[in-house]
């Protein structure tokens, strides 16, 4: 049997995994809108948009390896809880660059971007709360 944590200490986690699914969310959004601009392009342009979005997530995963190796060799369980945030943070970062090399960017266009990843955000946390 286990026992329940005290609701105060579940604050903090719900907080991280809200923020984790929010981050997710607006990857996937974006993610969407760089397939879209990536099959604008032509086909010729596929394969190279390709391997920079992969170039430009090599440091993403390098700095996530790196937080979970030193969190395991440090002896520090509380760095690693980081590592849920990071890499969606990375993920979405990563492809924000590569959209700005595409396209114009327009504030408009990013806060219906950021408003979409948040409605997705709060019906899949909604969701998990109803079952």
């Amino acid at each position: 049997a286990t026992r329940a944590r005290p609701a105060s200490r579940m604050i903090p986690v719900a907080i991280a995994e809200a923020l984790a699914t929010l981050l997710w969310c607006y990857a996937g959004v974006l993610l969407i809108v760089w397939i879209r601009r990536t099959a604008e392009m032509g086909e010729r342009f596929h394969v190279g948009m390709t391997a920079l979005l992969f170039g430009s997530l090599v440091p993403v995963i390098g700095v996530f390896l790196l937080l979970l190796i030193g969190a395991a060799v440090l002896g520090l369980p509380w760095l690693a809880r980081a590592a849920p945030l990071l890499l969606p943070a990375g993920l979405a970062l990563s492809l924000q660059t590569e959209l700005a090399d595409v396209e114009t960017p327009h504030e408009a266009a990013h806060l219906g971007r950021l408003l979409i990843a948040a409605f997705a955000a709060m019906a899949l946390i909604g969701a998990a709360a109803w079952w």
